[in-house]
């Protein structure tokens, strides 16, 4: 089994990023100039998942995805920033391991042939 190694910075930067700190945007430059992003996409996977995971019981519903959903957009309105509802649901049920929801994202995201 082979890991991806995370520094503080970067969860320094995470956390920066998730409280709405300002200084998100130098953090996360200074990781990117400096050379030292990799490992970084991981960090936020493995948050996300988590986080999901742990705000949903094993026996989680679809209504109850919308309805985090739309409060969590809501929420971050006051930020000026919109999510698209869809996706953020298809991403949370991806997370909790709806492997369906997962199969109809990517077939109906490829190319037409």
């Amino acid at each position: 089994m082979s890991g991806v190694l995370v520094t503080d910075e970067q969860v320094t930067t995470l956390r920066a990023f998730l409280a709405f700190d300002p200084s998100c945007e130098r953090l996360t430059r200074d990781l990117a100039v400096g050379g030292r992003l990799h490992g970084f996409g991981e960090l936020v996977h493995a948050a996300f998942v988590t986080t999901a995971r742990r705000r949903f019981a094993s026996t989680w519903t679809s209504a109850q995805v919308v309805r985090f959903t739309a409060h969590v957009r809501n929420g971050l309105r006051t930020h000026g920033i919109d999510l698209d509802p869809r996706a953020t649901e298809i991403l949370i049920r991806q997370a909790l391991g709806d492997r369906i929801v997962s199969a109809d994202f990517h077939s109906a995201n490829r190319p037409p042939v």
